[in-house]
């Protein structure tokens, strides 16, 4: 966490060796596809939170979007 995180005195980011890692798996609805116009935005969306770094939304949006 960076310096004025509120939790940065008390949690730790603890980085696995490459024979102790694990994917994730979703749990829950399916991920929208991307071939369907009417989702696609919404693809986007959820491939912007999983995959773009970001500590707030105003690092995955444009002010102007």
């Amino acid at each position: 966490f960076q310096s004025m995180h509120q939790q940065c005195s008390s949690h730790v980011l603890q980085l696995l060796k490459p024979g102790d890692r694990q994917v994730p798996v979703p749990i829950g609805p399916g991920l929208p596809r991307r071939d369907r116009v009417e989702i696609y935005e919404r693809y986007c969306r959820v491939m912007l939170i999983l995959f773009k770094p970001w500590r707030t939304h105003t690092d995955l949006r444009l002010p102007s979007q």
